[in-house]
């Protein structure tokens, strides 16, 4: 998966999102060249994060669940 991750990051640089939960922890870092990486937090920390794309640039923030 990390192989097939760094190729999409070479092939689409700034248009690959990985979007997971593990640590518990909330991360948004660059992992891998190209590849942008939003870590969520998980339980007992619930809640929304709200991903907004303008262009080329995505904003992520945490949101209220509706």
């Amino acid at each position: 998966l990390r192989e097939q991750l760094a190729q999409l990051g070479k092939t689409h640089p700034g248009k690959v999102l990985l979007v997971h939960g593990d640590t518990h922890q909330y991360r948004d870092d660059q992992p891998l060249p190209g590849l942008r990486r939003i870590e969520v937090p998980g339980a007992p920390q619930v809640r929304w994060l709200r991903a907004t794309l303008s262009g080329d640039r995505l904003k992520v923030e945490a949101a209220d669940p509706p």
